[in-house]
């Protein structure tokens, strides 16, 4: 959703003379900028803690990991191994 803009007609005195222009007025004054960004607490960053890889590197990881470094095991590799069962 787009601010609206109201157009204002007023009398103005330019180098030519007086004439009517269009001024465009944005609803809202900049007096309450910032009001949420202000309201809201600030959460110190976690250390120590990696974010994840995310896109082409994401990708790149699961192949290394399922069929660079991969065991070579006996029969059709799963891609959900489940637990032994007893």
């Amino acid at each position: 959703m787009t601010d609206e803009i109201s157009l204002d007609f007023k009398w103005c005195y330019q180098q030519v003379g007086w004439m009517c222009c269009l001024i465009g007025k944005v609803h809202g004054s900049l007096a309450r900028a910032g009001k949420v960004k202000g309201q809201t607490p600030k959460v110190e960053k976690a250390e120590g803690k990696k974010k994840k890889v995310t896109g082409r590197a994401k990708k790149r990881l699961q192949y290394n990991r399922r069929f660079v470094n991969a065991v070579a095991s006996f029969g059709k590799r799963k891609m959900n191994p489940s637990p032994n069962q007893k």
